[in-house]
């Protein structure tokens, strides 16, 4: 049984502002102790979420649709985006799968169906993770929704206008969190590009990563080209900057060519409990 007394993990100023006393009651947990609260949190299948809003993070939540008005009214009327929404979704491995069904008793959206192994309905999974957790037998597992979108060329003509069929996915109910563009970089197809930006961040909701003038030896010989080895490798390089960074304040880039910059490296806090790991930036 979860022990329900509150435990603070962190202060947020704009949910004392407004809550006046009651938001800033309780010690706050030190960050040491953090990840086992959540980790509590999870084994006891709840789920983890914060909140949706363009500036500020309210609240770090673990709860469950019987007791949270937020999480039932995503589970019972479809509220998808009254949370920050997850960017991960459920899939399994029909090898290990061996249907016990845990997994099924343990969504609290009701995503998960057994016929010979488990079957999952990717619009009611929320990506909460909760039933990843469960399974015994490492069947399933959290990745990330991702959707290729290959676009016609023409070395001989310039594109103008962006696609029907891409401007029918910027616009969805549902829109993706982020947009990788790798566009040609002629000048000619400049205003082309700068179309299609403004379509994916008009609504100021999504993360766009823009690269003009990708050549095919970038994609060959590039990063994506990596072995799994050489990409483990490369993962390792970078807990390592990151380590190195732990108690670094701001980081100062210079360059031969030029190059000459500050920027801030402090995180509020970082919470990391598989499968949940949340950094929250100032």
């Amino acid at each position: 049984m979860f022990d329900t007394r509150l435990e603070v993990l962190g202060r947020f100023p704009a949910l004392e502002r407004w809550l006046g006393p009651l938001g800033a009651s309780g010690p706050v947990l030190p960050v040491a102790e953090q990840p086992a609260v959540l980790q509590r949190a999870a084994e006891a299948g709840l789920v983890h979420s914060v909140s949706n809003s363009q500036q500020g993070l309210w609240y770090i939540c673990n709860c469950c649709t019987c007791s949270c008005g937020v999480l039932r009214g995503m589970a019972d009327l479809g509220i998808a985006n009254v949370i920050a929404r997850s960017a991960f979704v459920n899939r399994v491995d029909d090898l290990l799968c061996t249907a016990c069904g845990l997994c099924v008793e343990s969504c609290q959206f009701e995503a998960l169906s057994l016929e010979d192994t488990v079957r999952i309905d990717e619009i009611r999974c929320v990506g909460c993770g909760v039933c990843v957790s469960v399974c015994p037998e490492g069947a399933l597992s959290l990745g990330l929704w991702t959707r290729l979108v290959i676009l016609e060329t023409s070395e001989d003509e310039f594109r103008k206008e962006p696609p029907k069929h891409l401007i029918e996915i910027i616009n969805a109910p549902t829109p993706p969190d982020i947009y990788i563009n790798i566009l040609r970089g002629m000048a000619e197809e400049t205003p082309f590009r700068i179309k299609i930006i403004n379509l994916e961040t008009r609504k100021k909701r999504s993360r766009l990563g823009h690269c003009p003038g990708i050549r095919m030896d970038m994609l060959t010989e590039g990063a994506l080209s990596l072995t799994r080895d050489e990409n483990a490798e490369m993962q390792n390089n970078a807990r390592a900057l990151l380590a190195i960074l732990q108690d670094v304040d701001s980081v100062h880039v210079t360059s031969p060519s030029g190059s000459d910059f500050t920027f801030s490296v402090i995180p509020l806090f970082i919470l990391h409990c598989p499968p949940f790991a949340l950094i929250v930036w100032p």
